[in-house]
């Protein structure tokens, strides 16, 4: 018997991709199929080995169930479970740009983090590039006691320019005269007369320092069906531990 000093150690880097191209091909052809997923009215046939290596929640209905069918609830789309169930096999997934959110969320069901991770790198990335292409954001949501000072400016200006009669006969009224008026005595007697009371000065629409929290309907879905998927896998726990 040869020792591992006289060994040989072969590689085959490209065995693991042909035998999960082979994998995938027999799935296509219904070959040694030994699992159907059903969902939305859509059968998927697939190797149990397969998908219990590359979801955990695969491998909880393979190894606790013994389950040769296991029916997926609603929360994703038969369309998105078909590109997930193919990743699978390939190691690559298409995502189009208007469903990461719908991807990240069947893969939330899944527990398939890897793609989680990468659903929530892309989101990030769109939300960079609308940033940077879009309109500068808002800060981050404080009007700051200048800014309120700028906006009561603002508004005394906009409303002389949509009618002159509110601009200079509105101070005029109050009791304010230009030093500038040739009607005025000299310029001192125009100072100290400009204004007999202070200008009225329009309250500012928003309050000191008030936060503003949005959320996006987007965002809102995403945290619905994922509370949605974890409730669900949890009743699904907790149902397989009173079998035993």
């Amino acid at each position: 018997m040869e020792t591992d000093a006289n060994s040989f150690h072969v590689e085959f880097p490209d065995f693991s991709c042909s035998l999960l191209k082979k994998l995938n091909q027999q799935r296509q052809r219904g070959q040694l199929c030994d699992l159907i997923v059903s969902i939305g009215g859509h059968q998927f046939r697939a190797h149990r080995a397969v998908l219990a290596a590359s979801s955990p929640y695969f491998c909880d209905q393979v190894l606790l169930k013994n389950s040769a069918r296991v029916v997926l609830p609603d929360v994703m789309h038969p369309c998105v479970f078909e590109q997930l169930l193919l990743s699978c096999y390939t190691g690559g997934l298409s995502v189009p740009s208007g469903e990461v959110v719908s991807f990240l969320t069947a893969a939330s069901f899944l527990q398939m983090w890897h793609v989680v991770d990468k659903c929530t790198e892309l989101l990030e990335v769109g939300k960079k590039k609308r940033i940077d292409h879009g309109s500068p954001p808002k800060g981050d949501g404080y009007a700051t006691d200048n800014e309120d000072a700028g906006q009561t400016a603002g508004i005394g200006e906009d409303l002389a320019d949509l009618d002159p009669a509110l601009g200079p006969g509105m101070l005029e009224s109050a009791g304010c005269s230009s030093p500038d008026d040739p009607s005025s005595e000299n310029g001192s007697d125009a100072m100290e007369n400009q204004c007999s009371r202070p200008a009225y000065v329009p309250p500012s629409i928003m309050g000191r320092r008030k936060k503003v929290f949005s959320c996006s309907p987007r965002l809102h879905l995403l945290i619905k069906n994922t509370v949605k998927a974890c409730i669900i896998t949890i009743y699904k726990s907790v149902f397989c531990l009173n079998m035993f």
